[in-house]
């Protein structure tokens, strides 16, 4: 598990993108 800090970070990107992806449609609609 020695690579799980370094793709974590890649991870809670995703994870912050999609969310922010999720609030700004639904903004919009």
């Amino acid at each position: 598990m020695v690579y799980w800090p370094f793709n974590l970070p890649k991870l809670l990107i995703r994870r912050a993108g999609k969310i922010v992806a999720k609030l700004r449609c639904h903004d919009r609609s």
